[in-house]
């Protein structure tokens, strides 16, 4: 079988330690092998290969997927991020040599997934505002000492130092919730600071999960974080969860707009409101036992 592959790289992902010897295993087991940029994943797609390769963190993966699925091709994941959240929501190997013989299989298993878009921004796990932007920009200092588990430093930290926002959901257009809170969440995979998330969250699923978490004394926040760390934050006395195909958040640090944490990494939206729907579908590699 002819196997043509455009691989989008990132050199700067953490677990690249040597991408020109990444780049040659997998030229290794294909017949043909084109590279590319990260931010070049719709010029790897129309090169029209057989499967689109990305290599790098979760915040890389969102340009890669609206590729594929804008022109149909297969999704295979080089996970060499810090918490690498996607690939563990979808059982994909964490080993980079693993995952190459994954992805360049000749005829591999596929899995229907989908992500999602923040206005024109693709995401694949969770966008959030609130404490989740905190501690993502605190967890920045640890990353290379500590791996994931830099997450929870940076949340503690924003736990004890973060704001909540003024926020209002609107779902599938008519049904609406506003207030003060320490986080809205909204899923696609779910997952989220190396091994957080949604339990009600679902890849295969065409549509998204959104979770509201209502501000309150911050000695609540540690029950919260719990909540999130285990995925069971949707049965929390208070919070408040949807599944739908079309949201609306308008949220804001008085009168301005407020950040989001998108895949890891810190968005400053045009104006409070955003859109929010899914994208996909897009058929990922995933081992034979995880199909669907």
């Amino acid at each position: 079988m002819h196997v043509r592959i455009a691989l989008v790289l990132n050199p700067r992902a953490g677990s690249i330690s040597d991408p020109d010897a990444l780049t040659d295993s997998i030229r290794d087991r294909c017949d043909e092998l084109t590279v590319h940029a990260i931010d070049a994943a719709a010029e790897a797609a129309a090169t029209a290969p057989d499967r689109l390769i990305v290599a790098g963190g979760d915040g890389s993966l969102g340009t890669a997927f609206a590729a594929a699925a804008k022109a149909d091709l297969p999704l295979g994941v080089i996970p060499a991020g810090t918490a690498n959240d996607f690939a563990r929501a979808l059982d994909l190997p964490l080993s980079i040599d693993e995952a190459v013989q994954l992805v360049t299989q000749p005829s591999p298993t596929l899995r229907t997934t989908w992500g999602g878009w923040i206005d024109d921004r693709p995401f694949v796990n969770v966008a959030s505002v609130g404490l989740a932007v905190d501690a993502a920009v605190h967890a920045e200092d640890f990353k290379a000492r500590l791996g994931p588990a830099a997450y929870l430093v940076g949340a503690a930290r924003a736990g004890m130092v973060g704001d909540p926002v003024r926020a209002t959901v609107t779902f599938e257009g008519h049904d609406t919730i506003e207030g003060a809170v320490w986080q809205v969440l909204v899923g696609a995979s779910g997952r989220f600071g190396g091994g957080s998330g949604l339990g009600e969250a679902d890849p295969t699923r065409p549509s998204l999960t959104a979770a509201w978490v209502p501000a309150g004394s911050r000695f609540t926040l540690p029950f919260r974080a719990l909540g999130l760390r285990s995925r069971t934050i949707e049965r929390q006395s208070g919070v408040e969860w949807w599944h739908a195909e079309h949201f609306n958040v308008a949220a804001a640090h008085g009168d301005k707009p407020a950040a989001w944490n998108v895949d890891g990494e810190r968005v400053e939206p045009r104006s409070k409101l955003v859109d929010f729907r899914p994208l996909g579908p897009v058929a990922v590699i995933v081992p034979p036992d995880a199909g669907a």
